[in-house]
């Protein structure tokens, strides 16, 4: 097995390790587990052999990166060769059912941080007074 034959596979946790998309195949497997890593649009386990060509979508924080496997690597490798087994689309986005519930997400935690500025408003100001001094 060579390290850029078309035949070749790679389980999915070593490639997002090799590839330097996690630091530790523990946190690439995890993140396969959790289903942040879909390979060519199916949810998949770490065991899953990956090829050149299949398409990912990782989520890495709170963004999707849709990657095409280009290349296969046996080991790990630097940082500038390991830029050369993938290639990125600049925050992807997922379609579908998938895509609803994201923003459904992301526009409840925009709400939630709207009360979070540390300066109380004079509503929450008449709260706290009721609360400490009782109904008056």
């Amino acid at each position: 097995m060579g390290t850029n034959e078309p035949t070749d596979g790679i389980r999915i946790d070593k490639w997002l390790k090799f590839a330097r998309f996690f630091k530790q195949r523990s946190a690439a497997s995890e993140a396969v587990d959790g289903g942040h890593v879909k390979i060519n649009g199916e949810r998949a386990k770490p065991a899953r052999i990956v090829r050149p060509g299949d398409e990912l979508l990782i989520l890495i924080g709170n963004d999707y990166r849709k990657v095409t496997v280009k290349g296969i690597a046996q080991r790990s490798i630097s940082k500038a060769d390991a830029r050369e087994l993938y290639e990125m689309e600049e925050k992807a986005r997922p379609e579908g059912e998938l895509a609803e519930y994201i923003e459904i997400i992301e526009r409840q935690e925009r709400i939630n941080r709207r009360g979070q500025t540390g300066n109380i408003n004079k509503k929450q100001r008449r709260e706290l007074h009721k609360h400490k001094y009782g109904d008056r």
